[in-house]
């Protein structure tokens, strides 16, 4: 059904391809944005159509994560102490 809705849409598809970018990034998928940057460059796409979608993207994912960090604040409210200083087990906080 989401593939037929997509194919036959009013939408062109360097716009589709450029939703995609964006959302690859939204979701933090690197291979499917490597993918995805292909796609769209060879759907007619240039570097600012490119940045401008990853750049939508990044917009929307950080927005994300801050709606869930304020949740899970909120949800673990007695804990805030704990989680300020909680730091990666990667070292990337």
């Amino acid at each position: 059904m989401a593939l037929k809705i997509i194919m036959e849409g009013n939408m062109d598809k360097k716009t589709k391809d450029l939703i995609a970018v964006g959302a690859t990034v939204a979701v933090n998928c690197q291979p499917c944005l490597q993918k995805m940057v292909e796609v769209a460059r060879a759907g007619g796409a240039d570097e600012q159509d490119i940045l401008t979608a990853i750049t939508i993207g990044k917009m929307v994912n950080k927005g994300a994560a801050e709606k869930m960090d304020g949740f899970v604040t909120e949800m673990f409210k007695d804990y805030s102490d704990c989680m300020a200083t909680a730091q990666s087990p990667c070292g990337c906080s």
